[in-house]
């Protein structure tokens, strides 16, 4: 459930306000939580097939293997690709949001900050220590966790109705479709869910200890669960706070 938790919880999050806000906070919740629910599934049957792949017992299998196994070469060819692409967007896009917003607080300029962050990043893989890396994330994330916790308990303090009730829905009451407005709110709240590729991980620590998929799906599942319910807190108490407008013009993450 902590490794799930941890891996799971992507810096978009900070943006996920700002993301949805043109379309409103309920409709914003609405998509997080449905996708989310897909993606509650496919963790569970992503735990089964790790759980049922030999490898993973004697921590030898990786994405490409385990995806080799089961679909064949081409196959996992493509879903390497894929996971390799998604993951460095993930960086890069996490790396850019926390440099603006540092740089918001600090005035220190991005740039700056994400060239920390690298040597920073950098470090951690020099050690080549698994057990190092997996109790910084569990630590940084209960942080994180507190401060997102206590962000949104002070937010729903000042929420203004107006702002938790706009919607602005494409095809809803004559509201003409606009592509760009929804490659936005589906590009963001798609990015919040990136367990997948992180359960192999989880996958390596946890069969060789309990080596049925019993233990691996009841972690995965509630964890991603709970996340969902997360991201959904996080935009009523932002978005229920700050203007719809202000929202989706901020260049940065909703934290500014």
């Amino acid at each position: 459930f902590g490794l799930t938790s941890a891996s799971s919880f992507s810096q978009p999050v900070l943006a996920l306000p700002t993301g949805v806000a043109r379309v409103g906070a309920l409709p914003g919740v609405a998509l997080v939580v449905a996708i989310g629910l897909v993606n509650v599934l496919t963790m569970a049957c992503m735990a089964e097939a790790c759980a049922r792949s030999g490898d993973f017992r004697y921590r030898r299998a990786f994405v490409g293997r385990l995806v080799s196994n089961y679909l064949g070469t081409e196959a996992s060819a493509i879903f390497s690709a894929t996971t390799a692409i998604r993951t460095f967007l993930v960086m890069l896009a996490g790396s850019i949001g926390i440099g603006l917003t540092l740089a918001t607080f600090t005035g220190i300029r991005a740039e700056a900050w994400m060239v920390l962050l690298v040597l920073v990043e950098l470090y951690y893989l020099s050690r080549k220590s698994s057990s190092v890396t997996v109790t910084t994330m569990l630590s940084m994330i209960s942080l994180n966790l507190l401060v997102l916790l206590v962000i949104a308990l002070v937010a729903f303090r000042q929420v203004e109705p107006a702002n938790l009730l706009y919607m602005d829905v494409p095809l809803v009451h004559g509201q003409p479709l606009e592509p760009g407005l929804l490659k936005l709110v589906f590009g963001v709240v798609v990015m919040l869910y990136i367990g997948h590729v992180y359960t192999i991980q989880s996958a390596k620590i946890v069969l060789p200890r309990a080596p049925r998929a019993g233990s691996l799906i009841r972690g995965s599942v509630p964890g991603t669960a709970t996340l969902v319910g997360i991201f959904a807190v996080w935009v009523l108490a932002v978005n229920g706070v700050v203007d719809a407008d202000k929202l989706a013009n901020e260049t940065g993450t909703a934290l500014a």
